[in-house]
């Protein structure tokens, strides 16, 4: 055989065939020619020799069985992962490109047809030589080669078949009759024996080829051929030549397949092993071989493979049944199912209807997936889903590639038109198939089943899958003559009312609440409804869309005016989008069926189109209306746009119309005894006809329509109305009926309300949707007549039905076999009602009509029984094995991407899933996993588009573009806005597709099966929270760490919160809140095992204080704003849960735990109720401690405004105060007992208004407590930090804290002191005054406890605080700690009681010195020094030693920096006291200082302060003069003050400046260094009180001096008079200093010089001395002044220039005082000291040359005391001035020079 014959076959079809100008047309048959030619030189029959015959068939054996095995034994082509390896072989260091080429190899091999594009893609031609040079197609293509030639020549004699006429035959042409029934019977797997040869040569040469028989050759052949097509087309032939084009391999792969093909082309299962070998060719050829491959599967396989398993389903009467009886008895089980009626028997029953069954018009047929079916049928028919499949996914629509888009649509469509149930297929394809054929398989269905699987109305329109549709797109001249995928068909249907009760009452189980797309409201009675989408709408107000509303207009005869016809209508949808719509062109005029919408009249015969769907037809021009038969009966036919519209062709005579609904509706008219022989079916149906026509006919009235002539006028009022005749009669009748119970129903009926529930009389069985799907479901099953037992509902044990009996419904049936199912199921009796209910079951695409006829069963009056019908959609209710697909398809629709996808399987759900009582619980638990997968799905689903699409720019996936609107009636409003990635579109349209057909769906199961409901939402939020969190739980069991798991765990259960977040957020929880928040607390629950705080972060969105209408859906809207705020209430049910027993209180408390720990703030009527079941329950400690704790966590989330919780706090102290103190007594439960304080205390001081951070600084909660605290949500709004009530703790709750304080452990007194602390001492608590109340309250029980702290000393954070607590309470009220220091103190308590009273107060003073201390906006110095005092009086007030040593030891240990501390207490003291106050605290500081002589007690500068504070505030009549420049200094600049005494100061004014005085006097005695100035001062107080009339304090230049004169009195105050003794000892100290000269004289030098520190006051002794009465003086002042002279001259050196200038002054003192010798009222004691003032004067006056002066002075003063006492007297002033005179004369006598 020449080669060059078949060069041609191994073009691509776009070079070998133009493109089809129709697809019907016969395909051209492959090989014609060269093949004939062939097969008429070696046709069977040739040779006559069998021997001759038999050594070739075993020679053509052998030769193709070589063939083969060389084809099997060639080089096999690298793996798809094989390039990676060769590629980055070659390439030590790979760069980008390499990596790229590395990851294009490794794909799947349903990609593998990538390689095809080196054909076009140049830029890796390198790389892909280099990939050929290890792989070449041309062995492959040479064995192949060699194979079809074997074939061709062998093929007949191999497998017995006369293929050759098969080849030359067109299989268009063939049909059952020129197949003969050998035929049909012939196994070609079984070959003829050859004739045995009588030598036996035959039989011996041939032995082994024998032992290969044809099958297991064409078994081996076609798998081989399988690997070729998988592995060795990906890629094209090496060597391109003309006779060897790139895809040689390709064509002889297709030739090889042909010829097995029609070599076997009766035997099923050949053909089907052949179509699954060439399916991987859609992925593996070149898509210019597309073409090639469809024709291959069309021409081929399909054509016949369908015409032969058509065949194999029908029956068509027992001329067609034998040939398969004789099968079934050969051992194959029939697939025809021929239900024979005998007309005897027919005759024999007493049947309420006339069947239409007989034995040539019942035919039916079962899917080839049913069980018990012949192994052909499988074979036949399992190849069309897995082939459309491959179609879907490999061809793409928008391809330019007219010849594949013709094939395309070609095979399609031949599929479709010879299998019946190819929906089915294509349904498996939508469930099965990956998802980039899904989309096809959809828009599949949507265009050759509308009715059936219905139209996207939100998401982007469904394209019509039609050649012409698609060739329309890029070819502008081929329009599309189709129909619309998104035109609405309404028909009327009527709405049960809404419920208005609460989701916890019983519903009605058959539907939801019809809601107006239009206008949101519910639909009450009449209304629209669309059966392909579910779309409803109001039927007159909100049905006003241009395309289905005619507005005309006409003149009033009577009153001339012009009036409106408003004609509503819809347009009737085709059977099939791909065939253009149905009009009738007559005269110009262009009439389309419409469904009217209110009563009309034909403008032809003037009469009312009856009916209540497909009324009449519409011209679109002239707008007129006509029944159909008028149109083609009439004679003279008006022309279009001739007869103007006008009155009389909306006016009829009320005769005429009762006369014309009689005659239309005759059949129906049933009397009242008529009806107890009908059925409640029959009834039902009847009354929803008449209901319909009643208010079409009020529609039409209303509208203008119909104009009525009634043969008496109405009065202006009552214009409109209508006499009521035969149809309003029969409409309360029926509805009469029916809404009593003598009506019979028939088992399905009373089945379905067993199931379902009551039925609602009102609603017709017409407008009962699930009642509708239950007879669909039951038409499909076979019949047993007059059995009326519903087989559908039936539930049979296995011994009843074995597998071999079970019943499998229907794919396609005859119209006989309905109408007679209505009749034994269903109890449809009438003929007229039975027409009308299947016509009304078609339009809502239950059942399908074969043919393209248009149906109208309820007009016609040509139906033949025998008409084919098929079920396109499978019901949920089925008893069948395609419920599983239609499930499957269901899911995957609603798991992909594209959203038009998503409603189509909505859909699909809610139209043919609607849940009912007949449905199983399992198929309403997966559906209603499916949907709530879909609804869960939203985020990851819209970051994946954002990702792969919106930030591509692409078109979203199913989201209508800007420029495809709507559908009318728009269902969502247009969207104001849009975002750059497209998320606003894509969320928008799924929330559409979720309120308008998910969620009434999800409410139907909510309402049918609660529980059920309750379980799925919750099973499904686990589900997905566990694989969305399942890293930790992929790992091995021993990899498993507690932590792991628990981390693990508590994502997944923060997942699953989230999602029911979600879910309410979503608003489809509706009563099921309880279930699905308990389950989840209790999953919750479970973790409390770790120790770690579980925290959850999506409980705060759950408990959201916002609106709940984000919680609601438009099926809640009859619900009160209460009741549902009531329902979707998670602190209801925890508090239901609670309100049990003692075990449900600590559950709940373990919840709420949780939830406050998250963050979640606890509602105060929530832990109220809480509390007051732990109250009622009589709850252990532990279950209150609880309770304290879940408190805390929700306050610390919010604490402003919830003062109310804490009298639940009080109360709660209050009923456990008894368990408080027996536990810390006996020290029992310790940690509970702590942890109880911590929180409760915690929780009090966040109501008082204690900041957070001072409460984690304070330290009150440990560090696991802090941990588990819930993070707080920011808020925007400020708040007054006081807004409670004056701060009032408990009295009982204070004492009991008191008790816990001092009898407890130290962490209790820790506690408690911490808490007291930082109720009263935080400066961002309740305002100050009412801190101040509380303290003053409850004093005395707050100094205990203060009082207890300062007894712990080894509590090392107990002494940081207790100082700051007890200061504050000193601030306010020190005289309860003053009185139980008293009471400590007093002489009868035990020392050793006062010992520790000691020791406790110098912790107090020890801890003054802590950094930091400060009480803000108090004076607490001032508090502290009544502690002070009371330490160290007891130096000189307590009995006992040892108490006095303790006291001397402890103050020793006191550093500097207490010593400072104790002086600024001090100083505060005297700045701020009373003359009282002072007094008191100089005379303790005069006290105390002897016993710490170095201890400077205050400081100079405040002791100055208060000396001239204290002579300000008591002026003591002094007058402040104003200030003068003293003339008689030298420096003018000196400015003096000075104070004239006006009167006779008053002694008690005196007395604290004195004290002042003498203290600091004291000081300077011992040393206390001061400044000049200060001494000055100090001095110039002295003056003042001693009683110096003129003093003044003059500044020259840098130094001041203190001038006084005049002393005028002196207070004999004792107190006054110590200051003399202080002078005295100032003057005796002998502590040396520097100071000016000036500061004494104003002539005196600026210029230091060394002096004791005494000298200063010199000058005051000396004037003091010269000035003072000593005759009046007290004695002790006299004698400190005697003293103080004595020290002066004694100490004092009047040589230097400080003193020089008062040497004079000072011997005129001592004159002066010598004078007093003579006065006899002066004390002796004084006498004898001025002897001695006189003595030290002596020794001063030493080789001084004024001593001769005043020794005459002293001589004469001495004389006269001798004279007066006697020279020789004993007496001692005698004895002392003898004595006086020795020393003056032995000491100075050589020296003076006496006179006379």
């Amino acid at each position: 055989m020449q080669r060059q014959e078949y060069d041609t076959t191994y073009y691509t079809s776009d070079e070998r065939y133009e493109t089809r100008q129709h697809l019907d047309n016969d395909p051209p048959v492959l090989y014609q020619e060269p093949i004939s030619t062939f097969a008429s030189k070696n046709a069977p029959g040739t040779s006559r020799n069998p021997a001759a015959t038999e050594k070739l068939r075993l020679e053509l054996v052998k030769l193709l069985k070589v063939a083969i095995q060389r084809l099997k034994n060639r080089p096999y082509p690298p793996s798809a992962f094989e390039p990676t390896v060769l590629v980055t072989g070659s390439h030590p260091t790979p760069d980008l490109h390499a990596t790229a080429n590395a990851v294009r190899g490794a794909v799947r091999l349903a990609n593998a047809g990538a390689e095809w594009k080196q054909d076009t893609d140049h830029d890796d031609d390198e790389d892909e030589v280099a990939l050929n040079q290890k792989y070449s197609t041309e062995e492959t293509f040479n064995h192949l080669t060699s194979v079809r030639d074997s074939l061709i020549l062998s093929g007949d004699k191999l497998f017995g078949s006369t293929w050759v006429v098969y080849l030359l035959i067109p299989l268009q042409l063939m049909s059952s009759d020129r197949q003969s029934e050998s035929h049909l019977q012939t196994n070609p797997l079984v070959t003829r024996s050859p004739s045995p040869n009588r030598k036996g040569r035959v039989h011996s040469s041939y032995e082994d080829e024998e032992s290969v028989t044809p099958a297991s050759l064409l078994d081996e052949l076609i798998v081989t051929l399988g690997d070729v097509v998988r592995e060795d087309c990906r890629y094209q032939v090496t060597r391109y030549r003309p006779k060897c084009p790139p895809n040689a391999l390709q064509g002889v792969v297709l030739e090889v397949a042909s010829v097995i093909a029609r070599l076997h082309r009766n035997n099923p299962e050949v053909l089907s092993k052949l179509g699954f070998a060439i399916l991987p060719a859609f992925s593996t050829f070149s898509p210019r071989m597309h073409e090639r491959i469809m024709r291959f599967f069309e021409e081929d396989l399909m054509n016949h493979m369908l015409y032969m398993y058509e065949i194999s389903r029908r029956s068509q009467g027992s001329e067609e049944a034998e040939p398969l009886a004789q099968q079934s008895r050969s051992g194959q089980v029939p697939e025809i199912q021929v239900e024979r009626v005998l007309e005897d028997s027919l005759a024999d029953r007493d049947l309420p209807f006339q069947p239409w069954s007989s034995n040539r018009s019942k035919v039916s047929g079962i899917a080839w997936s049913a069980p018990r079916q012949a192994l052909q049928s499988y074979n036949l028919a399992a190849l069309v889903s897995p082939l459309f499949a491959a179609l879907f996914e490999a061809i793409r629509l928008n391809s330019r590639d007219l010849t594949t888009l013709h094939r395309f649509h070609s095979i399609l469509r031949t599929i479709i038109r010879l299998k019946k149930d190819a929906y089915a297929d294509i349904v498996d394809v939508i469930a099965f198939a990956p998802s980039s054929s899904r989309l096809i398989a959809v828009e599949a269905l949507a265009t050759f089943w509308p009715k059936a699987f219905g139209h996207t109305i939100f998401s982007r329109p469904l394209s019509v899958l039609s050649y012409e549709s698609q060739i329309s797109t890029f070819v502008p001249v081929v329009q599309p003559t189709t129909g619309l995928s998104e035109l609405h068909e309404f028909l009327l249907w009527r709405f049960k009312a809404p419920i208005t009760s609460n989701r916890q009452a019983a519903r009605p189980q058959a539907g939801h609440a019809a809601i107006c797309i239009v206008c949101n409201k519910s639909i009450v009675g009449l209304g629209l409804m669309c059966p392909c989408c579910n779309t409803t709408v109001h039927a007159r107000s909100c049905y006003d869309h241009n395309g289905g509303v005619d507005k005309l207009k006409y003149i009033s005869k009577e009153d001339k005016s012009q009036k409106y016809a408003i004609i509503r209508y819809s347009q009737c949808s085709p059977k099939r989008l791909d065939v253009p719509l149905e009009e009738f062109c007559q005269d110009r005029h262009q009439f389309r069926p419409v469904h009217l919408l209110s009563l009309v009249l034909c403008f032809i015969c003037r009469r009312p189109l009856w009916g209540c769907y497909s009324q009449g037809l519409r011209c679109s021009s002239c707008l007129h209306f006509a029944h159909g038969r008028c149109i083609q009966n009439a004679r003279n036919f008006p022309s279009c746009r001739t007869i103007p519209f006008s009155q009389k062709h909306v006016t009829i005579a009320h005769d005429a119309l009762k006369r014309s609904w009689v005659e239309h509706y005759d059949s129906l008219m049933w009397s009242e005894m008529e009806l107890f022989d009908r059925s409640y079916e029959d009834v039902s149906t009847a009354y929803g006809i008449f209901w319909m026509e009643l208010e079409l006919l009020n529609a039409g009235i209303a509208a203008g329509t119909i104009v009525i002539e009634h043969p008496t006028a109405y009065a202006p009022s009552n214009r409109g109305k209508v006499d009521e005749f035969e149809l309003h009669y029969y409409v309360a009748l029926y509805g009469a009926q029916l809404s009593g119970s003598r009506l019979a129903r028939s088992n399905s009926t009373l089945e379905y309300i067993e199931n379902c529930g009551q039925l609602d009389s009102d609603i017709s069985l017409l407008h009962d949707v699930p009642l509708l799907l239950m007879a669909a479901s039951s038409v499909k099953l076979p019949q047993s007549q007059g059995s009326g037992d519903n087989r559908l509902l039936r539930v049979d044990t296995a011994e009843e039905n074995p597998p071999s009996e079970l019943e499998h419904p229907f794919e396609f049936v005859s119209l006989a076999h309905i109408r007679d199912a209505l009749g034994y199921d269903i109890n449809i009796h009438s003929d007229t009602t039975a027409r009308f209910l299947l016509s009304h079951m078609t339009r809502l695409g239950l059942i399908y009509r074969l043919d393209s006829t248009p149906l109208d069963i309820f007009t016609r009056d040509d139906l033949h029984p025998s008409e084919i019908y098929s079920f396109p959609s499978t019901l949920a209710i089925d008893a069948s094995t395609s419920v599983e697909a239609l499930f499957a398809s269901i899911q995957a629709c609603l798991e992909d991407l594209d959203v038009s996808i998503n409603e189509f399987g909505l859909s699909l759900l809610t139209r043919r899933c609607w849940p009912t009582g007949m449905m199983t619980d399992y198929a309403l638990a997966r559906l209603t996993n499916m949907v709530l997968s879909w609804v869960l799905s939203e985020e990851n689903r819209l970051l994946l588009v954002i990702r792969d699409f919106g930030s591509l720019r692409e078109q979203l996936p199913g989201v209508r573009s800007e420029g495809q609107r709507l559908p009318w009636p728009e269902p969502i409003p247009s969207k104001s806005g849009s975002s750059g990635s497209g998320a606003i579109e894509y969320t928008s349209t799924r929330r559409a597709l979720l309120l308008r057909y998910a969620m009434p769906w999800l409410l139907q199961v909510h309402d049918l099966q609660r529980q059920l409901y309750a379980q799925c939402l919750y099973q499904q939020c686990l589900q997905l929270a566990d694989s969305s969190t399942s890293g930790i739980s992929q790992l091995p069991e021993h990899d498993h760490s507690d932590g792991e798991l628990c981390s693990q765990e508590i994502k997944v259960a923060d997942e699953t919160l989230k999602l029911i977040v979600k879910l309410c957020q979503t608003g489809i929880v509706w009563t099921t809140f309880d279930d699905l928040f308990v389950n989840w607390l209790d999953t919750m629950s479970r973790l409390s095992r770790f120790a770690t705080p579980v925290v959850f972060k999506y409980l705060p969105r759950l408990f959201s204080s916002e609106d709940l209408s984000y919680r609601r859906s438009i099926a809640d809207d009859g619900m009160d704003e209460d009741v549902a705020r009531y329902m979707m209430d998670p602190w209801r049910v925890i508090v239901d849960a609670a309100s049990d027993d003692t075990a449900g209180l600590e559950r709940c408390l373990q919840w709420v735990l949780v939830l406050a720990r998250s963050g979640v703030e606890i509602p105060n009527n929530t832990l109220m109720q809480l509390a007051a079941f732990a109250r009622d329950f009589h709850a252990p400690f532990l279950t209150h401690s609880i309770l304290m704790e879940a408190l805390l966590y929700s306050v610390w989330v919010k604490s402003m405004g919830r003062s109310d919780l804490l009298d639940m706090i009080y109360a709660v102290f209050s009923r456990q105060s008894t368990n408080l103190r027996n536990g810390i007594v006996l020290k029992q439960h310790m940690e509970i007992m702590h942890n109880f304080l911590r929180h409760s205390l915690t929780s009090c001081l966040l109501l008082y208004g204690c900041r957070r951070d001072t409460i984690r600084s304070l330290k009150l909660l440990d560090e696991s407590q802090m941990i588990s605290l819930p993070p707080r949500r920011r808020s925007n709004i400020t708040t007054n930090p006081i807004s409670t009530n004056p701060l009032a703790i408990d009295m009982d709750m204070l004492e009991l804290l008191c008790f816990a304080a001092m009898e407890g452990t130290p962490e209790t007194c820790l506690i408690v002191a911490k808490f007291l602390n930082a109720l009263i001492s935080e400066p961002n608590l309740l305002a100050a005054n009412e801190v101040d109340q509380f303290v003053l309250i409850n004093g005395h029980t707050l100094f205990k406890c203060v009082w207890h702290f300062y007894s712990q000393t080894q509590i090392p954070d107990l002494s940081n605080l207790r100082i700051t607590f007890i200061l504050r309470l000193l601030v306010v009220d020190p005289q309860p700690f003053i009185n139980l220091l008293d009471d400590l103190l007093k002489d009868t308590s035990p020392w050793e009681q006062r010992f520790e009273t000691i020791t406790r107060l110098f912790r107090m003073i020890i801890d003054v010195n802590t950094p930091g201390l400060d009480i803000p906006g108090r004076q607490w110095r001032l508090s502290l020094v009544p502690v002070i005092i009371c330490f160290f009086s007891r130096m000189w007030k307590d009995d006992r030693i040892e108490v006095r040593l303790a006291c001397d030891t402890l103050m020793k240990t006191l550093l500097p920096s207490h010593m400072d501390t104790i002086s600024l207490c001090f100083e505060e003291y005297l700045a701020q006291g009373t003359m009282k106050e002072r007094m008191d605290i100089v005379s303790f500081l005069t006290r105390l200082h002897p016993l710490l002589p170095s201890w400077r007690l205050i400081s100079w500068s405040a002791l100055v302060q208060c000396l001239e504070d204290e002579g300000e505030v008591h002026p003591k009549q002094n007058t402040l003069e104003t200030p003068q420049t003293d003339k008689g200094i030298e420096d003018q600049e000196a400015v003096t003050f000075r104070v004239r005494v006006v009167a006779v100061r008053q002694v008690p004014a005196e007395i604290p400046q004195a004290a002042m005085i003498s203290l600091a006097l004291q000081m300077v005695s011992d040393g206390i260094i001061a400044d000049l100035q200060s001494l000055l001062r100090v001095k110039f107080a002295l003056v003042k009180l001693i009683g110096f009339d003129r003093c003044t304090m003059v500044r020259t230049r840098a130094i001041s001096r203190v001038d006084f004169e005049g002393l005028v009195g002196l207070v004999y105050d004792p107190v006054v008079q110590s200051c003399f003794h202080g002078m005295m000892r100032v003057l005796d100290t002998s502590h040396s200093c520097e100071l000016p000269p000036a500061c004494m004289t104003d002539k005196g030098d600026e210029t230091t010089v060394q002096t004791t520190l005494g000298a200063i006051f010199v000058d005051v002794l000396v004037k003091t001395a010269l000035q003072i009465d000593f005759l009046k003086a007290p004695y002790m002042v006299a004698r400190s002044l005697m003293t103080s002279l004595v020290i002066v001259l004694t100490k004092h050196d009047f040589t230097s220039p400080f003193l020089s200038s008062w040497t004079s002054f000072l011997f005129r003192a001592v004159y002066s005082v010598m004078q007093l010798l003579v006065k006899p009222d002066l004390s002796f004691d004084i006498k004898q000291m001025i002897f001695s003032v006189g003595q030290a004067a002596i020794k001063q006056l030493q080789g001084d040359k004024r001593a001769a002066s005043i020794f005459r002075e002293y001589i004469s003063v001495t004389t006269a005391v001798i004279v007066e006492h006697g020279v020789t007297s004993d007496h001692m002033l005698a004895v002392r001035g003898r004595q006086f005179f020795d020393d003056m004369l032995t000491q100075y006598g050589s020296n003076f020079h006496w006179k006379n």
